[in-house]
């Protein structure tokens, strides 16, 4: 049974997202992993820092984490099984080493705004470490909550898409959800006078997807980032999915609070 593993540092957004994302794991029937990652201060001196205050912020961590597992089972009456883990190192490649340990079905993060966000996921040593990250990382917007998945918008660009589209993930999710699937795809072209390489690269998208019947929607404009988020918002979709190719793309859909 895969976990859905769910990093957490205790600030108000990352706990939100802990809450999304043990929803999430109830409605799939699937455990929930919490993860906290912590760094030993570098001290200012050339002192090293005494192992007792590491033992401490380890005591002090731990301690979060299990009363945070407790809400989350009493909150999902005793329905959700929570396992825990307290890791010391850098964030992003503790989590990638422990997402390999466990193959999760999803990684469910919160960001605390656009900054933050860029910060952590979209430097360049992030950027390059994330290519390693294997699993549907799902980020939750401020103060979203769970909801059962409906509508699952699926924005594609229809470049590579043989090559780039995730079809066995894209499936499994829209298979567990029994969700609609509308294929978003933002162009500058005539809608109707689409170049052949789009043509040929959209019928090659529709033969992936001909099971589950997707709704096409060639949205006409410049401002891709506002105009899927504003297709998020009219239409009512549950989740947008996103290959990211384009690291500054994510950054720019994530500061659309909605």
């Amino acid at each position: 049974m895969k976990p859905i593993v769910a990093p957490t540092d205790f600030s108000p957004n990352s706990l939100n997202s802990v809450n999304y994302a043990a929803d999430l794991a109830c409605m799939v029937g699937v455990h929930l992993n919490l993860l906290h990652v912590y760094a030993i201060p570098i001290p200012a001196s050339d002192l090293p820092v005494a192992v007792s205050n590491a033992g401490d912020k380890e005591t002090e961590v731990r301690n979060k984490i299990e009363q945070l597992k407790d809400k989350l089972v009493a909150r999902s009456g005793g329905r959700l099984v929570v396992n825990v883990a307290v890791k010391c190192g850098n964030v992003l490649e503790e989590i990638i080493s422990y997402c390999k340990r466990y193959k999760p079905y999803a990684v469910v993060m919160g960001a605390e705004s656009t900054t933050s966000f860029e910060r952590i996921f979209l430097d360049g040593k992030s950027l390059e470490a994330l290519k390693l990250v294997e699993w549907p990382l799902i980020i939750v917007p401020p103060e979203a909550e769970f909801k059962n998945i409906r509508k699952i918008g699926f924005a594609c660009d229809f470049k590579e898409v043989l090559e780039t589209v995730r079809l066995k993930e894209l499936s499994n999710i829209v298979e567990e959800f029994n969700a609609e699937l509308h294929v978003l795809h933002i162009s500058e072209e005539d809608p109707n006078q689409l170049n052949p390489g789009t043509v040929k690269e959209s019928e090659n998208l529709h033969r992936m997807l001909y099971t589950f019947r997707p709704q096409y929607h060639i949205l006409k404009g410049p401002g891709i980032e506002k105009k899927l988020s504003d297709f998020a918002v009219i239409d009512n979709l549950d989740l947008l999915i996103v290959i990211p190719k384009r690291h500054h793309l994510l950054g720019k859909i994530y500061g659309h609070r909605h």
